[in-house]
């Protein structure tokens, strides 16, 4: 028999004087073909799946990439992808992939990727890295997941959330201005109105809590909790003062 045909019971089963040059063929092909099946199911997923070298440098991405992108294949190797993001999301998106190169964290960021018709569209990016069994970082797999609707519906809901919330705000502010002028034209009213006026901004304040808000109008100082609306509804109450 042919020393040099691999056969699993040659590798698995008998030793032979020729095993040193036959194992690191046999390795070599086993590494084609995982490769090969990687990339086949790679192609099958809707999303956009790509890996990099564990230095960060990417090498190959599956066909939805190149269908969303419209570039030619292999244009995007290295570092070419940095220019497919938006001018506004590539220095975030570069130091967190950073990060994750220089810490083997997981990799996590939103950015808007470059359609081939011209638009972007919001992306979330995620990547782990692969391990060998001595820990070492051998590649990264990574996607990039459509979330342009998702980003769409949550800044309309902000929007009218925002225009839902001012209208309250000017009917609050309503009705504490016809107080005050009650309050002027009747003193007996005076003390009534104080109590009032306060009840009032505490609706206000607890309006803040219960609309819906984004990140960014996310109220900061006290969480968010069934007590915390609560006590500020009910702040200006004597009976709940102490």
């Amino acid at each position: 028999m042919n020393a040099k045909v691999i056969t699993n019971f040659q590798l698995g089963s008998r030793e032979s004087s020729s095993a040193p040059d036959v194992l690191p063929l046999a390795k070599e092909h086993a590494l084609q073909s995982a490769g090969a099946a990687f990339h086949a199911l790679a192609d099958t997923m809707p999303q956009m799946v790509w890996s990099t070298l564990p230095d960060g440098s990417h090498d190959y991405y599956n066909a939805r990439w190149y269908e969303f992108t419209g570039v030619p294949v292999g244009s995007t190797d290295g570092e070419g992808w940095a220019g497919m993001f938006h001018e506004d999301d590539q220095a975030d998106s570069w130091k967190k992939w950073n990060h994750s190169l220089a810490t083997g964290e997981p990799y996590e960021v939103e950015y808007r990727l470059r359609h081939h018709s011209g638009d972007y569209r919001w992306m979330i990016g995620r990547a782990l890295p692969i391990l060998n069994e001595q820990g070492d970082i051998q590649r990264w797999i990574g996607t990039c997941t459509d979330i342009d609707e998702q980003k769409r519906t949550a800044l309309q809901n902000e929007i009218l959330s925002q225009e839902l919330s001012h209208r309250i705000k000017n009917i609050f502010a309503i009705v504490s201005g016809l107080i005050s002028l009650t309050a002027r034209a009747n003193e007996a009213f005076g003390e009534a109105s104080r109590d009032l006026l306060g009840r009032i901004s505490a609706l206000g304040r607890a309006h803040e809590f219960v609309r819906p808000h984004s990140e960014k109008s996310q109220p900061e100082g006290k969480e968010v909790t069934l007590a915390t609306l609560l006590a500020t509804i009910f702040e200006t109450y004597p009976a709940f003062s102490e």
